[in-house]
């Protein structure tokens, strides 16, 4: 599928190790997307391909981002990894958010139907909020969450209602194929949510010949109401070399500068015989 090219459509692509192969400085050749969404993260697993990504989207001028993949394993843990990868890619600088995109948190977990033990449910929907309330508390942003309808139906309650706090996060919607120029809008619903999404994943067979060596690109576009709301980043200015300070001479330095000054006046002078 190609990606969208219509006015209307505010493109973004989300990438990861398997695009280690990525040419951002072809991408011009293909479309220059307005974002490009790397993934950080997974437990304790940091992508080593994320920095790459992110300073390819600013090369092009791309709105950047990064996700982590949630795991039901030390969350603490998660949190360190992830905030490691976006100090490493520039998005985390002296407590500082960097980035346009807010953090973003992948919940595509599903708990193994023999694992009495994983957590499911309300104890489900406790880990991933935990994990939001940390993201937040470090950015002092509202991350935004990325799954789908199945994935997210996980965390429902024993009456199989979703957790009432949902809404209150952007959903980056998995919903495909469908094509965004037959619909105006995700097909499936998110519980919790309803017709509401920041971002939706529309393909995952995006066709970019001349930036990806091959087919399968990631595609997304993204609501304009929500886009609207971030901010672009202004990126520091370099800092200045600071002006030498003067050096300072010691006396005996000063002494022989003079004589030498004083030497050089005496051999340029003409005498005059009286």
């Amino acid at each position: 599928m190609n990606i969208k090219k219509a006015p209307n459509f505010i493109s973004v692509i989300d990438v990861s190790a398997w695009e280690k192969d990525a040419r951002y400085d072809k991408m011009h050749l293909d479309f220059v997307p307005n974002g490009i969404i790397a993934k950080a993260s997974e437990y304790k697993w940091k992508d080593p391909t994320a920095k790459m990504h992110m300073d390819g989207a600013k090369l092009i001028g791309s709105y950047r981002g990064l996700y982590h993949f949630y795991h039901p394993k030390d969350l603490q843990a998660q949190v360190d990894t992830y905030f490691a990868v976006k100090a490493e890619a520039g998005a985390w600088v002296d407590g500082k958010w960097k980035f346009e995109i807010p953090p973003i948190l992948d919940v595509e977990y599903t708990p193994p139907p023999k694992d009495k033990n994983a957590p499911r449910g309300n104890a489900l929907a406790y880990e991933v909020k935990w994990l939001l309330d940390a993201f937040e508390s470090k950015t002092k942003m509202k991350p935004v969450i990325y799954t789908g309808k199945y994935y997210w139906a996980n965390l429902n309650n024993a009456l199989g209602m979703p957790p009432s706090w949902s809404k209150d996060y952007p959903l980056w919607v998995s919903a495909y194929p469908f094509d965004p120029d037959k619909f105006d809008a995700p097909y499936l619903e998110v519980g919790g949510w309803g017709k509401s999404w920041a971002m939706w994943q529309y393909s995952e067979a995006g066709i970019m010949k001349n930036s990806f060596p091959y087919d399968g690109v990631d595609l997304n576009i993204a609501n304009p109401a929500w886009w609207g709301t971030l901010t672009p980043v202004i990126n520091d200015p370099p800092e200045e070399d600071p002006e030498p300070e003067p050096q300072v001479s010691t006396f005996r330095e000063g002494y022989n500068q003079a004589m030498d000054d004083i030497i050089a006046t005496a051999k340029g002078m003409k005498y005059v015989q009286v």
